[in-house]
């Protein structure tokens, strides 16, 4: 039955008026004049949405707002009120709190650092005349207009507290004090115990008299540390005696006239425990001549960075021996009897080499053993030496290593050769060449020759040829066997050639089936052909009849589009297992034959 009474939005509100109130603040009455529901949830919907200015007025986050929030005009509202405060205030990085009608002050964060007062806007305290701003890029000032003792106090109120003033200046003026520079004006520092350290040059500068003095009478006056040095830039007169009681004595003049006929260093020493000797100041690149009483009563020549200060001549490593030139050096006397040696450490040229020089020969005389040894304590074995050259053998030179239990190398003059008792390596000199080994004709004929030379470039270390056991048989040929060990072989390959006859014993073979499939046929091993060769060195024929090979792999239907056209496709990817498949049907008896050449 069909419901004829029809009920009207107004039916349902009941409170819809014309909708004046809702654009007043202070009414209670919010209703909207509206014809339809969605009329009133479209106006809600939009008062919602111009609070929190998302683009759906139901999508936002509570507490959260899309917009700028401002007062409806300029200074129109505070933020907040002397009895509703706001607890915290969030700024990202790098914002900015602008401050004043046109923005004229402005505090800006630098992200993990702090925040910038801009341009030279000040930071002031009580009044403008109490102030911490900066007047130009790069300077800070702290500024007073007060006229009390203390107006620009800094202090700690801690007895443990410090207070620093450092400048990271390096040159001209860092720190600077200004009393007003006038005749009456004083800079007190009142301290128990006034220390002042300069790195550099230390200058006390007056207009008048300096006086060094105390306030008493007889007090002692000190003048530089143990380990100072004073200077005195004019003529210093000493009315009374000098007593010099340090330990070094410093005469720095263009002469120096010593009237002594012999000079004595280490006067009193009574001990073994300080080097004698001299110092010669170049620079910091000292020279010392010396007689080193730590390193076993040794007299040395050498660079040092000692300075002559102290009672022994440092040795650093960074420091040389210093060559030692004379017409004659003769080492002679006892020394033959006690053990004397003959040592060149280091010939000053960086290198590190024993250089013995002569315009004669330099005979090396190992009667007493018949062996030259040469030692290297980082490399000595149980013997203690690294490289033994052994003479005694006429007619020999065996140079040995480590235990010489074996040589390694053998010259031997008696049988015109070189014996070589390990493995054999070339190297040669020239980056972009391998090595090469020349072997020269007789003297008699010239002096022409013949190289063997490795390639200028390999895969890895694995490359070997090992040569056959035997000479071989005339005109054979050497045969690898893919590893680099070689044998003699025929010089035409016979043994690489193959041929095979097939008759087929089944009624049929249908095309594109393989001829291994045959009843009675199998796999033919052909291995001894490489597969790079096989189409060139293999032929197929059927009854006499020779076939034209085509090209794809051995999957690939004959009658496919991706074969090329022949007469059979065969398998090369194992050698060792060769098999065919022909493009038509293979009847009983008929012969196929596969000749394989070298």
């Amino acid at each position: 039955m069909a419901i004829k009474s029809q009920i009207r939005l107004a039916q349902l509100t009941g409170s819809l008026d014309d909708g004046g109130a809702a654009n007043d603040p202070s009414s209670a009455n919010k209703s909207l004049a509206a014809t339809s529901l969605q009329e009133v949830m479209d106006a809600i919907g939009a008062g919602i949405q111009k609070i929190h200015g998302a683009s759906s007025f139901n999508l936002a986050n509570a507490g959260e707002f899309s917009h700028t929030i401002k007062p409806a005009s300029d200074d129109g509202a505070a933020l907040g009120t002397t009895s509703n405060n706001w607890s915290d205030l969030f700024i990202a990085d790098e914002g900015v709190i602008n401050l004043g009608d046109d923005q004229d002050v402005k505090l800006t964060h630098v992200p993990d650092a702090g925040v910038v007062l801009n341009s030279t806007n000040y930071l002031g305290f009580n009044d403008a005349g109490t102030a911490i701003s900066s007047p130009a890029d790069g300077k800070l000032l702290l500024s007073s207009d007060g006229a009390s003792d203390d107006a620009i106090e800094i202090k700690t109120t801690n007895a443990a507290g410090e207070i620093v003033i450092e400048s990271a200046h390096t040159a001209g003026r860092a720190i600077f004090l200004d009393g007003n520079a006038a005749a009456g004006s004083i800079v007190d520092i009142d301290a128990g115990i006034l220390q002042i350290d300069a790195a550099g040059v230390g200058h006390i500068q007056t207009g008048g008299t300096l006086s060094l003095a105390t306030g008493t009478s007889g007090v002692a006056i000190n003048i530089g540390h143990s380990t100072s040095e004073v200077t005195i830039g004019d003529n210093l007169t000493v009315t009374g005696d000098l007593t010099v009681s340090g330990d070094t004595t410093t005469v720095n003049t263009a002469n120096l006239a010593v009237e002594d006929p012999l000079i004595v260093l280490g006067s009193g020493n009574t001990g073994t425990t300080v080097d004698l000797g001299l110092v010669m100041v170049r620079n910091g690149n000292n020279i010392a001549a010396f007689f080193d009483e730590s390193d076993a009563d040794t007299f040395k020549f050498q660079q040092t960075l000692a300075d002559g200060t102290g009672t022994t001549v440092a040795s650093p490593d960074n420091r040389t021996a210093l060559p030692v030139r004379v017409d004659v050096l003769e080492i002679s006397g006892s020394l033959a009897s006690n053990g004397g040696k003959l040592r060149v450490a280091d010939p000053g040229d960086g290198t590190s080499r024993f250089i013995a020089e002569s315009n004669r020969d330099i005979l090396l005389n190992a009667e007493g053993t018949g062996k030259i040894l040469f030692t290297d304590l980082s490399a000595q074995t149980s013997n203690g030496f690294g490289l033994v050259i052994n003479v005694a053998t006429d007619d020999k030179a065996e140079l040995k290593l480590g235990s010489e239990a074996s040589n390694f190398m053998v010259l031997d003059t008696g049988n015109d050769r070189v014996d070589v008792e390990s493995g054999f390596r070339l190297k040669n000199p020239d980056a972009s060449t391998g090595a090469k080994m020349q072997m020269f004709e007789g003297t008699n004929n010239g002096s022409n020759f013949s190289t063997f030379r490795a390639p200028s470039n390999l895969a890895n270390d694995s490359v070997v040829f090992e040569l056959p056991n035997s000479n071989g048989t005339a005109d054979y040929v050497l045969s690898t066997n893919g590893s680099g060990v070689t044998s003699w072989v025929a010089q035409g390959g016979q043994a690489n050639a193959f041929k095979a006859q097939l008759t087929l014993n089944d009624a049929t073979l249908a095309a594109n089936n393989g001829l291994a499939t045959a009843t009675g046929i199998s796999e033919q091993d052909i291995s001894a052909i490489q597969t790079a060769n096989a189409s060139k060195a293999v032929d197929v024929y059927v009854n006499g009849q020779l076939l034209v090979s085509g090209s794809g792999p051995f999957s690939t239907n004959t009658s496919a589009a991706s074969f090329t056209s022949g007469d059979y496709i065969a398998s090369t990817l194992d050698m060792s297992a060769f098999d065919i498949k022909f493009a038509f049907g293979l009847e009983k008896d008929d012969v196929v034959s596969i000749i394989g050449r070298a």
